[in-house]
């Protein structure tokens, strides 16, 4: 065993060259540990941020919240379901006619029009999955709907539909109004 230099104890282990106090290695390649963050971590985070957006804004009467809780999650049910349904019907129309536009000059259409159709698809099953678990009064159905207006705000926002972003950010207000009533 070799004996301690300066700077440490007896009873901690030599370090060797690059290794930091904090016992992890300083290689180019690596974060030290204390910078790793793990998924849970980061979703705690955001979590915090939408609790401190939340206390920042007057609070909505009690009122329109017990029909947002009552109601919002039977909207997004049934506008998932047509929109799972109005999604399949344009992706199964868009395989057919991508092709054809293809043959006949356009060829970035077809497959703009394809995944355009499976984007709404997917859009549309996460509404209705987050509907489904808002009326079990989840976290995670609050969170996917949550989402979903964040993706409609910054659809809107390139789009500059200045009446379609005043609607989402109001329903976005009571929608991070209810966030303490699901867990």
């Amino acid at each position: 065993m070799e004996t301690p230099t300066s700077g440490q104890h007896a009873a901690e282990p030599p370090r060797a060259a690059g290794e930091s106090m904090s016992g992890g290695t300083a290689s180019p390649g690596s974060m030290p540990p204390a910078q790793q963050r793990t998924w849970d971590e980061t979703k705690t985070q955001i979590d915090t941020y939408a609790d401190r957006a939340r206390e920042v804004l007057p609070a909505a009467p009690p009122g329109l919240l017990n029909g947002y809780m009552s109601f919002a999650p039977w909207v997004a049910i049934v506008f998932g379901v047509l929109g799972i349904l109005i999604s399949l019907v344009a992706l199964v129309g868009s395989s057919i006619l991508g092709p054809v536009l293809i043959m006949f000059g356009s060829p970035g259409t077809g497959f703009t029009l394809i995944v355009g159709s499976g984007i709404a698809l997917i859009s549309s099953v996460l509404e209705l999955v987050g509907g489904w678990l808002m009326l079990q009064r989840k976290a995670t159905g609050w969170w996917l709907l949550g989402f979903g207006l964040v993706v409609s705000f910054l659809s809107s926002l390139v789009h500059a539909t200045v009446l379609s972003l005043i609607i989402i950010l109001l329903i976005a207000y009571v929608h991070l109004q209810v966030k303490p009533n699901y867990r």
